[in-house]
């Protein structure tokens, strides 16, 4: 069985922040899940909802926002958090935008080159086809090097 937390620890600490995933960490877990949109100039940050109402003093479209301006509001880039975790557990990694899809796979295979990460430490969820389509066709294409990814398939 896995213990993974979810958001980080959602439950003890603000959401999708480098504290919950730290406090995750303190906690045991073997993963954590987290999600991702892009920002303004194009920096895949760490927040759930497509907005920044829910989880900050101010409101609008993450999207609208550069990663600077978002890093003040204590959400983290996805590299922050890779650096944060270090090896320490598995990155569940949601898309929630398409156009976010490239650009995880691009960090995901730097870190794996650049800091010895593995393969198996990460997987990429998320309820978007195209993202899920996207996802597939790349692991095809690098079915040699044992990419292992987790694809939730959500059926209707």
């Amino acid at each position: 069985m896995l213990k993974i937390g979810h958001r980080g620890a959602k439950g003890h600490v603000a959401e999708n922040t480098l504290a919950s995933f730290e406090k995750a960490l303190s906690l045991n877990v073997d993963a954590i899940e987290l999600d991702v949109h892009l920002s303004s100039d194009n920096e895949i940050m760490v927040i759930h909802d497509a907005t920044i109402d829910r989880t900050t003093t101010k409101n609008g479209f993450a999207k609208e926002f550069s990663s600077i301006a978002l890093k003040e509001l204590n959400i983290p880039t996805l590299e922050d958090v890779f650096h944060l975790i270090n090896h320490r557990c598995i990155i569940n990694i949601e898309i929630k935008d398409a156009n976010a899809t490239k650009k995880v796979i691009q960090l995901i295979e730097k870190f794996i080159n650049e800091h010895d990460w593995k393969y198996n430490q990460f997987h990429i969820s998320s309820f978007d086809w195209v993202v899920l389509e996207e996802v597939s066709h790349y692991c095809q294409f690098r079915q040699r090097r044992n990419l292992y990814w987790s694809i939730n398939r959500r059926l209707y």
